[in-house]
């Protein structure tokens, strides 16, 4: 299974995995997580800065439009 970078099309390596436990509807399920990274570490950092660029570009827009609620409501 190919997993090329997003940013420079090199092969992705798994560099952690977990494992998580999920109870819905009495029943317990185990989900195994992987995170991947690219094998370029000036690559990869450039991409971690612009996933933290969006994350935070969404979270403003979160607040922002809950500021609006916020203030619709008063009114």
């Amino acid at each position: 299974m190919s997993n090329p970078c997003t940013r420079c099309g090199n092969e992705r390596i798994v560099s952690k995995t977990w494992k998580e436990v999920v109870v819905s509807y009495g029943r317990t399920t185990t989900i195994t997580h992987a995170q991947f990274v690219c094998i370029d570490p000036k690559c990869q950092k450039i991409v971690e800065s612009e996933l933290l660029a969006q994350k935070e570009k969404r979270e403003a827009l979160a607040n922002q439009k809950e500021l609006e609620k916020q203030a619709r409501a008063k009114h």
